[in-house]
């Protein structure tokens, strides 16, 4: 449980936090971290594979465990830092050639509602009218 809130922390721009390899390494498991949910099964079958085939007894102890983790951190990190930040970047520079902008409030489209208005007036996207019949 102690790992679990260690790694939902998150340093914000305005803390007194230091940066440190702690935070640095925990924002970057963060960052790979669909990576990681996506190749960990292969990193489990590799490692088991190789163990069976060179027969250690490690299988299935607590060494094998931190064995899996550690590799499958690094495959993690690797594939993100390799594969998915530069398809990311690439996409991001092509879709968003000045970068991504964000609407405001004041920039979305006027649309009003009138309840029990004139039945005069027709739905339109500025303008629509319910009544009560």
């Amino acid at each position: 449980p102690l790992f679990v809130i260690a790694a939902t922390l998150r340093r914000d721009e305005g803390s007194r936090a230091v940066p440190g390899l702690p935070w640095r390494f925990l924002l970057l498991l963060g960052d790979a971290s669909y990576s990681l949910y996506l190749s960990h099964m292969f990193v489990v079958r590799a490692v088991t594979t190789l163990i069976q085939r060179r027969t250690i007894e490690l299988h299935y102890s607590p060494a094998y465990y931190v064995v899996v983790i550690v590799a499958a951190v690094v495959v993690a990190i690797l594939s993100y830092r390799l594969i998915e930040l530069p398809i990311k970047t690439t996409l991001e520079r092509r879709l968003f050639p000045r970068g991504p902008t964000r609407r405001s409030p004041t920039e979305l489209p006027a649309c009003s509602v009138t309840i029990g208005g004139d039945s005069d007036h027709r739905a339109s996207p500025q303008y629509t009218s319910f009544s009560g019949n």
